[in-house]
């Protein structure tokens, strides 16, 4: 999966989760006064991070808590605080199964079942299923009936693109769980199912198409047209029914519509998400794009503006809001949105791949030419380079605007 795809929208769940661990447990009573000092500045900081939207004030927070945590580490031998540690180098992203730490960390605290998912956890996320598999059967042995190992193997499963196994992982999960553990059981069964249907439709993209429909056009019809889609709707719906206010199972019902072209329902689940998470700036930019693809245009330039104030780094939000604005015919402002976005500043295939994204390129199209001689010396220059793009590409009915083009007296067309 995508970094955006988990940053904004798939990857906080995991880190709240381990939080939500961390945060939980009393602090370990035989320990130094210096040890448990440490233990809980490190447990506060993860909890603080757990709650940031920002990339970067995440990692520094994350990084303030393993500073404590190694500290407290230092000052003392309690397995709890070296599991503690682990988890968090887990969700930062900097625990390496191979380090002598890590291995001391196992030695310390392997009798505790979390113990070995810290060990399943960090072989998954470094791309490591067959040693995953190897630690998950040493934890069965020893924790025949801990449920979350089942939930792990199917992650194994899922890991080595064995979607049917990993369902039948999923569903052995579901027996004696709580609702809200029904429902990410479910919403990993959607997973499953979903990843699935990426893959037949990728193995179907490698084969010749006759029709010379374009990629994107040609890879949603075979989507559509899949079984399994069903099966992730049924799963999300699953895991909704148990708990309703399960946010990640919005978010992927949501992206389901979308693809579905549902608009009204995709919105009404990005909603839904956003009322009991008001700070994913990913769920605010998928809203966006819905509202956007539903010309709603007003309402999506709300959407980018919020997923921006959460995320300023958030590049997909502001070309969405600049492409809105020039679309509402806010040509300025639009064009200092995609300037900052860093549109113009990279290769001309980018460009083109923008201009080829835009749904009312008549529109753009009058938007920009009018920009020649109303915007700055930078948006006029972007204006101009994307005016060519879309005369090289022969993108839209852009040839009224073309002939305004021609009719301006200090700007002659591009070669």
């Amino acid at each position: 999966m995508s970094a955006q795809e988990r940053g904004g929208v798939s990857g906080t769940p995991m880190r709240r989760g381990v939080a939500a661990v961390l945060i939980a447990g009393a602090l370990a009573g035989a320990c130094s006064s210096a040890e448990r000092r440490e233990h809980a500045l490190g447990r506060r900081a993860i909890e603080r991070a757990a709650l940031l939207e920002d990339q970067a004030e995440r990692t520094s927070a994350l990084a303030e808590a393993e500073t404590h945590l190694a500290a407290a580490c230092a000052a003392g031998s309690d397995s709890e605080v070296a599991l503690d540690l682990a988890r968090c180098r887990l969700v930062k992203g900097s625990l390496d199964p191979a380090d002598e730490a890590f291995a001391q960390f196992v030695a310390r605290a392997q009798e505790q079942v979390d113990a070995y998912e810290v060990v399943i956890e960090a072989y998954l996320l470094t791309r490591h299923p067959e040693r995953a598999r190897a630690w998950h059967t040493k934890a069965a042995a020893r924790h025949p009936d801990a449920r979350r190992l089942r939930v792990l193997l199917g992650d194994i499963e899922r890991a080595q693109l064995r979607a049917d196994e990993a369902v039948a992982a999923y569903t052995r999960a579901l027996d004696g769980a709580t609702d809200t553990e029904r429902a990410e059981v479910h919403t990993k069964v959607a997973r499953a199912h979903l990843e699935r249907v990426m893959g037949a439709v990728a193995r179907a993209m490698e084969a010749p198409d006759p029709t010379g429909k374009p990629p994107a056009q040609r890879a949603a019809e075979l989507a559509a047209a899949d079984a399994g889609l069903l099966e992730v709707e049924l799963a999300l719906r699953r895991a909704l029914y148990a708990a309703p206010a399960h946010v990640e199972a919005h978010l992927l019902l949501g992206g389901l519509y979308h693809q579905q072209g549902r608009l009204n329902e995709a919105v009404l689940e990005y909603e839904e998400a956003l009322a009991r998470e008001p700070n994913l700036a990913g769920a605010h930019y998928a809203l966006g794009v819905v509202r956007h693809a539903g010309d709603r245009l007003a309402l999506a330039v709300e959407s980018y503006r919020a997923a921006i104030r959460l995320a300023p780094r958030l590049r997909e939000a502001r070309l969405g809001l600049g492409t809105a604005l020039l679309e509402l015919g806010q040509t300025a402002s639009g064009l200092d949105e995609l300037a900052s976005a860093g549109l113009g500043r990279g290769s001309a295939g980018e460009l083109e791949a923008f201009a080829s994204r835009l749904a009312r390129k008549d529109v753009v199209l009058y938007a920009l030419v009018d920009a020649l001689d109303g915007a700055d010396a930078p948006g006029r220059t972007l204006a101009r380079d994307l005016l060519t793009v879309c005369r090289k590409a022969d993108l839209g009915p852009e040839a009224a605007a073309w002939r305004t083009w021609l009719e301006h007296r200090n700007d002659p067309a591009p070669k």
